[in-house]
């Protein structure tokens, strides 16, 4: 299944372990974990993005209160160094380019009534 939509990424971060990784950890029936590490960090920023909207909603700041994580020694740190934040946005650009002329062709070809392959 294919989703549709954005996925934010956390580019840096401070005071925050970015990943949670407890494996083996008990989980809430007494089970250990197994497989799969949380990207605390990114998730955050999901959160604060559903918050702040995407569109007119003028909301530049979000405060997440209550989060339980991890912390991390270090002051700030980038999750990619620069020139490879620069080229992750721009391919994201460039494949949202894509996707959205496929949709539009896709849909004048529906209303032309000619059928796709």
């Amino acid at each position: 299944m294919m989703r549709y939509g954005t996925a934010e990424v956390a580019l840096s971060w401070s005071g925050i372990q970015p990943i949670s990784r407890k494996f083996a950890a008990p989980d809430i029936y007494g089970r250990p974990k197994f497989g799969g590490v949380d990207a605390t960090a990114d998730q955050a920023v999901n959160a604060a993005v559903l918050l702040m909207g995407q569109t007119d909603e003028k909301i530049p700041v979000v405060i997440i209160r209550g989060l339980q994580y991890e912390t991390e020694r270090e002051d700030v740190r980038l999750s990619m160094p620069l020139k490879y934040q620069v080229m992750f946005i721009r391919n994201s650009l460039w494949t949202h380019m894509k996707l959205r002329a496929a949709i539009i062709l896709r849909f004048f070809l529906k209303k032309s009534g000619k059928r796709q392959k």
